[in-house]
């Protein structure tokens, strides 16, 4: 574990959440129609949530392995 070898590959998951996010800060920034904006908010929370998992449990058979 001290030794640096554990190296996370990113998930497009990942991906998919960072694309949401920006878009649901965009939608904020310029104002759009609070219905829109609830809609951006609560995609960006669940692939927040669901990237999380998958990378916590990504961790966890890194850690069963090393």
């Amino acid at each position: 574990l001290m030794t640096g070898r554990l190296k996370p590959q990113p998930l497009w998951a990942g991906k998919v959440t960072t694309v949401v996010q920006m878009a649901a800060l965009l939608a904020a920034i310029v104002m759009a129609p609070a219905g829109f904006r609830t809609a951006v908010d609560a995609a960006a929370v669940g692939f927040t949530v669901w990237s999380g998992v998958l990378y916590v449990r990504m961790g966890g058979k890194m850690l069963q392995g090393a």
